[in-house]
């Protein structure tokens, strides 16, 4: 019969043939075997792949009826390694001693054998035959891989070592997705499964597509074997639906089926972006379903929150107003009320979230995130109670941190120009801003007064002292007898005016807490104090 003997060489590719008798390759490098039926034995001695391109055998059906000399194989290996074995289907029918699948050999973790989703039976129940062996499994391990695969003996017997298939699987920790249930062969012709319970029940391998009839594998599990079976679709789009969004997405399943949509479209999932009915019919070689699904589809509301300001000095407001289509309020995360304004005042930087659902069901969340700089501690104080008009320019003191700017009068000025004064408190306010464009200030007053002669500079001007407790004013060293008090609060009001009769004056009026101006008017000038009352 048609047989096939590969001695040496590399990369050979063997596909879609039928061998009725024995297939031996040796020495040979990556080669590749597929779609092909072999009615012998299939032997692989010293032929292996390399780490980034290995030696394929899939999609065959490999069954060896009869006795050879010795033991009797229908796959043998020996001495290789890099090997993909997926997607086979092998049996043994013997009166001899003999193993469906036998695999010897050095293999390790860098030079592996790689078994799965592969179908080994044996059609005979003789007490000589085995299922499979893997001589010193556990000593190989590293080098081994098996799973997704089914084993079913009619006879007895499973390994050599292993007596059932749970203690291959303990020993060896392989084979922890694999089965052990009847194929179902129909005898004779192809050993297709019929058994339902081993449809679907492979793992996708990238580079196998089809089976060795060409029939598409289902992409996500396909069957076991070197034959794809397909149940008949069962299609279930779902109820109708109604969501929010712009896309929507429907899957008929059946993965490896024929799909026609109403929109035209042949693929298993369709994106839906618009509110409509939706069908589609699926078929396989199985059998054929349809369904029919109504999508309706809300858009998400659109809004979004205006603020006055990003960014703010702590100390100030924020206004937010939140804008969109429809928008009747927003929930604010921090509240939980519905306002489309509010008014802010933060302390520090904060994130500021709410959400709108409209009449759809359809939920929006916006944020606004507020920066928020701290201002800067800023004092300006002027040591002179007060000054003569008649005095030329006064320079301000620096105010705390420096760099300010100094002000009069809401006027910017870089000092005081006294003769523009006369009897009157000038106020002086420093302002200070700083890197973030916070601005901060502080404020300070001095008595400008219209001196008459030149020597008031030689009078005291630390002359009074105030007893807040008791309401006395009390007048040390030179005598005031006779002599005008007046006391000036820091807005120029009058609110003390007497005559001095001894060195204390009880006051008839009861002064607040702050900074007032006491005033003693002589001949030569006027003496002015300043007076800090804290109760």
């Amino acid at each position: 019969g048609k047989q096939l003997f590969m001695n040496g060489g590399a990369q050979s590719v063997v596909r879609n043939n039928i061998f009725t008798s024995r297939v031996l390759y040796q020495a040979h490098s990556r080669g590749q075997f597929y779609n092909n039926r072999v009615a012998g034995t299939f032997q692989i001695i010293s032929s292996s792949g390399w780490a980034n391109e290995k030696f394929k055998i899939y999609n065959n059906q490999i069954s060896r009826s009869g006795n050879d000399l010795g033991a009797t194989y229908a796959l043998r290996i020996s001495s290789s390694s890099y090997l993909e074995i997926y997607n086979n289907t092998i049996a043994i029918s013997s009166t001899n001693a003999g193993y469906a699948f036998y695999a010897e050999g050095s293999f390790t973790a860098t030079s592996p054998i790689s078994f799965k989703n592969n179908n080994l039976y044996r059609l005979d129940n003789n007490t000589n035959n085995y299922l499979f062996r893997i001589p010193n499994a556990v000593a190989y391990i590293e080098g081994i891989e098996c799973d997704y695969n089914n084993y079913f003996s009619q006879g007895p017997n499973f390994v050599d070592e292993y007596p059932t298939f749970e203690s291959w699987r303990t020993a060896t920790g392989l084979d922890s997705n694999s089965t052990q249930l009847n194929s179902q062969f129909i005898i004779p012709g192809d050993l297709v499964i019929t058994n339902p319970l081993l449809f679907s029940t492979g793992t996708p391998i990238s580079y196998i597509n089809t089976d060795i009839n060409g029939v598409f594998r289902n992409t996500q599990n396909p069957t076991i074997g070197a034959f794809e079976q397909l149940l008949a679709p069962l299609v279930n789009l779902g109820n109708d639906t109604s969501f929010c969004g712009t896309t929507y997405q429907l899957d008929a399943g059946n993965p490896g089926s024929f799909y026609l949509w109403n929109t035209g479209e042949t693929t298993q999932t369709i994106n839906v972006t618009a509110s409509g009915t939706y069908s589609v019919f699926v078929s396989n070689s199985e059998g054929e379903s349809s369904d029919t699904i109504n999508v309706s589809i809300n858009p998400f509301p659109t809004i979004s929150i205006i603020a006055t300001e990003d960014s703010i000095c702590a100390g100030s407001q924020v206004f937010f107003e939140v804008t969109g289509t429809t928008i009747e309020g927003l929930f604010w995360n921090d509240l939980q009320l519905n306002l489309i304004e509010r008014m802010v005042m933060p302390d520090s930087t904060t994130v500021y979230s709410g959400y709108f659902t409209n009449a759809q069901g359809c939920t929006s969340s916006v944020e606004k995130i507020i920066y928020v700089h701290p201002i800067v501690e800023t004092s300006f104080e002027i040591t002179e109670n007060s000054l003569c008009n008649n005095s030329g320019t006064f320079n301000f003191p620096s105010g705390v941190p420096s760099g300010g700017t100094y002000f009069v009068n809401g006027n910017e000025t870089l000092n005081l120009e006294l003769s523009n004064y006369e009897n009157e408190f000038v106020v002086v306010t420093y302002s200070y801003t700083s890197t973030n464009f916070c601005n901060t200030t502080a404020s300070d007053s001095i008595f400008v007064d219209l001196c008459t002669s030149t020597n008031n500079n030689t009078l005291n001007t630390n002359k009074v002292l105030y007893n807040a407790v008791d309401k006395i004013v009390y007048f040390e060293g030179d005598s005031y007898l006779n002599q005008q008090f007046k006391i000036y609060d820091m807005n120029g009001n009058l609110v003390v005016n007497k005559t001095i009769t001894a060195n204390k004056l009880k006051l008839d009026v009861d002064l607040n807490t702050g900074v007032y101006i006491s005033e003693i008017n002589f001949r030569e000038g006027v003496v002015i104090s300043k007076i800090i009352l804290i109760k």
